[in-house]
């Protein structure tokens, strides 16, 4: 498939996601667009593997929407989520 620069390839939108009764995530979005980096940062506990996971549809959010190439990651069975992954 290809993918202009400037194009949005990752987009989480109004994810929230909780891990034992805790709140990771809370309302967050973001879009990565072909061509740039993305720099996660925050300290121990604070959601940066969930949001990782969240990207590569390891994890499901409780609520809001993962899209890959205008895909959305919630809709998506095992075999096509692999196809993503690679």
């Amino acid at each position: 498939m290809r993918v202009d620069d400037g194009q949005v390839i990752i987009s989480l939108q109004h994810i929230d996601k909780s891990l034992g009764g805790k709140p990771v995530l809370r309302d967050m979005s973001v879009d990565v667009k072909q061509g740039e980096s993305l720099v996660i940062v925050g300290g121990s506990g604070q959601g940066k593997s969930v949001t990782l996971k969240h990207m590569i549809g390891l994890m499901q959010p409780d609520d809001g929407h993962v899209y890959v190439l205008g895909e959305d990651l919630c809709c998506l069975e095992a075999k096509e989520l692999n196809r993503f992954r690679r």
